[in-house]
């Protein structure tokens, strides 16, 4: 008697993606990971799902990275503003502290556990190709040298955030903690772990329709970006970005030049116009947009943070800076910056060049 098998195509490619990650890393089981859209915009906040495959060990997530999309946001190791110090056995965070603290993590996994957060991508029919990095943790070590923010009270007027040791027996606290606050803990560890790394592809699951209804000369799971301010037509395809105006007397498409060769820039300027202030952050370069735009310079502002100088562009007068970077022939990229350690956020940058720090390391000159 023959039996028939029915494989579903989401199953066949978790269980391609499950193998090739065994088989690419034989030693180290590589967390899975998958992203999920809801809605029909091109470039949207997806939901990054990842799972701790391992039975016996904890993982603490370091870095992800998608190929050719806007950089992640989110530190999943770093220090956060404020002092932590350990006494006893608990550690306490003062968040009023005007300091950085040592490094903790915020997306840590226990055996089997899984977990979500959400982050700009644009969609892509055949999934990401991704870097991943992460650390391991036998559950012995997990329950010494581990500790997780469990709880907060009052003190002194200011807010004190505890860390319990993540001991046996809390390890269905920490769980739950998870579920509840619908992210994982931040958790402090103790000890020094190697990191490791692998190249991986990440399955999109989306019910977005790829519907190219002109320029059908591009593959069909290619992109159309309504940005009417900067061309009637914008096509992303495998990774390249391609500008079109319309030419009534020809009635055809002609291609034009734009000074953005780089589509995550357009996935930026797509998301600011969709805003509820449809402006885009900007660093520009004085000698050369001041003339048209009341452009900001660095500063040190009244609270003692440093702002990097960030002008804010309305959509509507955006058609102008694509103009003048036109004529002067200066490429647009996007950054990201975090410029005194409360966060990391995206800017566009014309005639200028900046470091993580929103700190100019070189502009260029009129």
């Amino acid at each position: 008697m023959k039996r028939k098998i029915t494989i579903t195509t989401k199953t066949f490619f978790l269980t391609v993606l499950w193998a090739t990650a065994i088989h690419a890393n034989s030693q180290n089981e590589i967390p899975l990971l998958a992203v999920y859209a809801e809605n029909q915009n091109p470039v949207q906040n997806v939901r990054v799902s990842v799972t701790n495959t391992q039975q016996d060990k904890a993982i603490m997530l370091t870095s992800v990275e998608f190929d050719g999309q806007l950089p992640e946001l989110r530190y999943f190791y770093h220090g956060i503003y404020g002092r932590i110090d350990k006494k006893d056995d608990i550690y306490s965070h003062l968040s009023m502290a005007q300091q950085l603290s040592m490094p903790v993590g915020s997306l840590f996994l226990l055996p089997g556990q899984s977990t979500s957060w959400n982050r700009p991508l644009r969609i892509q029919k055949e999934g990401y190709p991704a870097r991943i990095q992460w650390m391991e943790i036998p559950m012995n070590l997990v329950h010494e040298k581990v500790w997780f923010q469990e709880r907060s009270f009052s003190w002194s007027s200011s807010c004190m955030l505890q860390y319990s040791q993540l001991a046996k027996g809390k390890e269905g606290i920490y769980r739950s903690l998870s579920e509840g606050f619908q992210q994982t803990p931040y958790v402090v560890m103790e000890i020094g772990t190697a990191r490791h790394s692998a190249n991986i592809k990440v399955p999109c699951y989306s019910g977005f329709r790829f519907d190219m209804q002109d320029l059908t000369d591009f593959s069909p799971d290619s992109l159309r970006i309504p940005l009417p301010g900067i061309a009637d037509r914008i096509i992303i395809s495998k990774n390249k970005v391609f500008f079109f105006n319309y030419d009534i007397k020809t009635k055809k498409y002609a291609k034009i030049n734009v000074p953005i060769r780089n589509p995550a820039v357009i996935d930026f300027i797509y998301l600011c116009a969709q805003s509820r202030d449809t402006c885009v952050p900007c660093i520009l370069n004085p000698d050369i947009f001041s003339d048209i735009f009341q452009v900001k310079t660095p500063a040190i502002n009244q609270y003692f943070y440093y702002d990097p100088g960030t002008t804010l562009i309305r959509m509507d007068q955006f058609s102008k800076l694509i103009t003048r970077a036109i004529e002067k022939e200066i490429e647009l990229n996007v950054t990201r910056m975090d410029p005194n350690g409360l966060g990391c956020s995206y800017v566009l940058t014309a005639g200028v060049e900046i470091d993580d720090h929103g700190r100019q390391k070189s502009s260029l000159s009129q």
